[in-house]
């Protein structure tokens, strides 16, 4: 496992990654952590850990694969961004922290959604689909928000799947 530092962004992909992202190391910096500036055709894993000043980690395109944390993902603004489609799932086994948003989807997503992790929001979602989602939502982990009339999950059209709640 090693260690990527870096002022503005931890690492910066302009465009497409034709296949997987993994990090089991450290990745830090004092805007971005992971920047990736289109589509993911592959898995998105983090079993280490991702710090970045104001973003966790950003994806503007689609991510084709799964998104996987089992580590650590750190944002002052936004602890994950997915703005385009997910079509896989999306599980957090770990923390993903923010003061602003801790979980941000903008486009659909196709999969399920599972936290058996910690996902908290300082002022505003804890977890936000903007676009729907298509698959289950289930929760036995901790998904939390401080932010006075602001949600802990906020789905905003279309939801096809089971809710499940379950744990604490």
């Amino acid at each position: 496992s090693g260690n990527i530092s870096g002022d503005y962004y931890g690492v910066f992909v302009r465009e497409d990654i034709g296949g997987q992202f993994v990090n089991s190391g450290n990745i830090t910096s004092d805007e971005y952590g992971v920047y990736i500036g289109d589509d993911l055709g592959g898995d998105f894993t983090n079993t280490g850990r991702i710090d970045g000043g104001s973003y966790g980690v950003v994806l503007y395109g689609n991510l084709d694969g799964d998104f996987t944390n089992e580590g650590s993902i750190e944002g002052s603004q936004y602890g994950v961004v997915i703005d385009g489609s997910l079509e896989g799932d999306f599980s957090n086994s770990g923390n993903i922290t923010s003061d602003y948003y801790g979980v941000n989807f903008g486009g659909y997503v196709g999969g399920n959604f599972t936290n058996s992790g910690n996902i908290v929001a300082g002022s505003y979602y804890g977890v936000f689909f903007y676009d729907g989602l298509g698959g289950d939502f289930t929760n036995s982990g901790n998904i939390k928000t401080f932010g006075d009339d602001y949600y802990g999950v906020k789905i905003d059209e279309d939801y096809h799947g089971n809710f499940t709640n379950s744990g604490d």
